[in-house]
């Protein structure tokens, strides 16, 4: 199966300096998609926190992350939005785990 996973927070900007997140780190929707891959399936992972697969991905004991691995960042809601518009549109996915926790919010301006 090819498997889009979303994982981790978003950022919600204000203004140049400040934004609107939560604190969400992304490990269990890494947690997901490395099961996912252990169990043989292509997996895209869009994640705001890559260093969360990092320190789950037991290299003694799990696959390598080079084949049926695809990362994305991203660190907005708009960011998020677009890479998933782009991927799920294409029509090659068997199924779409959003474990991310989008903001409740979007600024209307300054």
């Amino acid at each position: 199966m090819r498997i889009l996973v979303t994982a981790g927070n978003t950022l919600t900007p204000i203004d140049r300096v400040r934004v609107i997140t939560n604190v969400f780190t992304g490990r269990t929707g890494a947690q997901i998609a490395l099961e996912a891959h252990r169990r043989g399936h292509a997996v895209m992972l869009l994640t705001s926190h890559p260093e969360a697969v990092l320190g789950l991905h037991q290299r003694d004991r799990d696959p390598p992350l080079t084949e049926r691995w695809t990362p994305y960042g991203y660190r907005t809601f708009d960011d998020l939005q677009k890479l998933m518009t782009t991927l799920i549109c294409r029509g090659e996915l068997d199924a779409v785990i959003h474990s991310a926790a989008v903001s409740d919010y979007h600024t209307a301006g300054v």
